[in-house]
């Protein structure tokens, strides 16, 4: 908005100033995902004081009080296990020990729901113990604690949502390697002279490579492709005719169709009773589709991980940015009652 410098303009500054702040909250607001959380608090102050800080500073972030721990505990033996996504935790409950509560946690639907410890001055060894049991994080009560807890709590979300994904992407990974291990198909096994020329190679090379036996006469390395991790691999074929054990490794050739295909190489040489090498015999595991699911994996959690420094450095500045207009706002105030008594 604007304001003309004319007669009365001074009474509708405030006015402007509280529109024009509280339409900047609501854009900010718009953008954050919505956070669930249990506060366990008996103290009336501290409850009235947070709930007013996150209404506030963050709405996007909805704060439920359950005022005893055994009311927390009965919330706990309930079978559903998705009504909140983060647990804030007062230490000092009366007549409770807050790690005993922590226990209970463990052994309940609401394991993973990470935790946030809120503890007073002196309680730093309670918040050690606390983080070796599995608390995310702790937040001490002392000035200006308050501002600590929206970050603290996005990042205790973020973090565990980035878990979870990590999770089912391994379990969706070993789901897939225990299927291709079963398929026989997919590794091809074969025999090479000391020239290195193929002298024997079975079946499954048409469903791996797409040749058949007598079509695949020829030595690997007319199939490399130009991809740098292929250098090495005369090296080991040179040392396996020379009677060396290799460990695996891992090569790329092209298909018969003219795609590429990730083969793992297991090999060893075969002497006679001179102990002369005669043959290198070897199981070539095709992994292409392993190859891709590893870079799916990293892709992902390299995009969560920015994903939450984003989150967290953007939130660190609307915090810093909403102080500096409050700020602003009540000195403009200030000023203007200043202007209007002396006038």
């Amino acid at each position: 908005d604007y304001v003309v410098k004319k007669s009365g303009y001074m009474e509708r500054l405030p006015r402007l100033l509280q529109d024009a702040y509280a339409s900047f909250q609501k854009k900010q607001e718009s953008r954050l995902q919505n956070i669930r959380v249990a506060y366990v608090e008996h103290d009336p102050t501290d409850i009235d004081l947070t709930k007013r800080h996150f209404k506030k500073y963050a709405p996007h972030i909805d704060i439920e009080i359950i005022t005893t721990a055994d009311d927390f505990s009965r919330l706990l033996d309930e079978e559903q296990s998705d009504r909140y996504d983060v647990f804030m935790l007062d230490y000092r409950l009366p007549g409770e020990d807050a790690l005993e509560v922590m226990k209970n946690i463990k052994f309940s639907p609401y394991s993973e729901v990470p935790l946030i410890l809120i503890t007073g001055n002196g309680d730093e060894e309670i918040a050690v113990q606390a983080l070796k049991m599995g608390a995310f994080d702790y937040v001490t009560k002392n000035q200006g604690y308050l501002f600590k807890l929206p970050p603290v709590v996005e990042n205790a979300y973020y973090n565990h949502e980035i878990l979870r994904s990590q999770q089912s992407l391994e379990k969706s990974e070993k789901r897939y390697r225990r299927l291709v291990e079963g398929l026989q198909d997919e590794y091809l096994i074969y025999s090479q002279d000391c020239n290195g020329n193929t002298t024997y190679i079975s079946p499954s090379v048409r469903s791996v490579l797409g040749y058949s036996q007598d079509e695949f006469q020829t030595h690997f390395s007319k199939l490399l492709t130009d991809n740098p991790l292929n250098r090495k691999v005369q090296q080991y074929w040179d040392s396996a005719q020379n009677g060396i054990e290799q460990p695996p490794y891992q090569l790329e050739l092209y298909h018969k169709d003219g795609s590429t295909r990730w083969l793992e190489i297991r090999e060893a040489p075969v002497k006679n009773e001179q102990g002369e090498v005669e043959a290198v015999e070897g199981i070539a595991h095709d992994i292409t589709e392993r190859k891709k699911v590893e870079e799916e994996l990293t892709s992902h959690r390299e995009h969560l991980e920015k994903l939450v420094n984003e989150r967290t450095t953007a939130l660190e500045k609307e915090i810093e940015e909403r102080k500096k207009i409050e700020k602003e706002l009540s000195d403009n105030l200030e000023a203007l009652k200043q202007f209007n008594s002396m006038m």
